[in-house]
């Protein structure tokens, strides 16, 4: 396991493959995020507040996963991301389910500009007598949160996991026979 591998026996690994696996490491990761956030808003456990909060970090891991940015290490390629080839795994339903996400990553959780949620400021006082209002205050018409149609992430999820997962294992399994090639080694030599 490597979590039993003492952390001076580790050594950063700098070849071309090297980073993208990082990269591929860490989408995998936030869908392993997305999918424990939706099973936690799924077990119906916690208080709306604290699904809304789940549901917001869910959606926000999920768009990681396509997002553009900084590679891992630094490296002069542009961040990995899921790729259209990736979504072999998905039927239609769940590709509408994707595309509604990505939309409520931008959308709402982003940016908050959709009429799902907003803010008004409200005048109270004497309705009899609008001209005299004896405070104002902010009033949320709308609370956000998980509806049936948007928890379908927890079924897409997985299986895009699933599928990064192995593909990560082929890449792992070829920078290892790389690295082991350079240092002359072979596979049952190193073990």
């Amino acid at each position: 396991m490597v979590d039993q591998i003492p952390l001076e026996s580790v050594v950063a690994i700098r070849m071309p493959g090297a980073s993208r696996a990082a990269d591929l490491a860490s989408i995998v990761a936030d869908l392993r995020r997305v999918i424990a956030r939706c099973n936690l808003i799924a077990a119906n456990t916690h208080s709306d507040d604290v699904n809304e909060a789940l549901w917001e970090s869910a959606v926000i891991a999920y768009g990681r996963c396509f997002s553009s940015g900084r590679a891992t290490y630094g490296e002069a390629h542009q961040r990995r991301r899921i790729t259209d080839e990736d979504f072999v795994v998905l039927d239609q339903v769940d590709l509408e389910t994707h595309r509604l996400m990505r939309d409520e990553r931008n959308k709402c959780v982003g940016h908050r500009d959709t009429g799902d949620e907003f803010v008004q400021a409200l005048a109270f006082g004497d309705a009899s007598n609008p001209q005299v209002a004896s405070g104002v205050g902010l009033g949320v018409t709308a609370r956000r949160g998980p509806n049936q149609k948007m928890r379908r992430l927890g079924d897409v999820a997985p299986k895009l996991h699933h599928h990064l997962e192995a593909k990560l294992t082929e890449e792992l399994g070829a920078l290892q026979d790389e690295r082991l090639s350079q240092t002359g080694l072979s596979s049952t030599q190193e073990r």
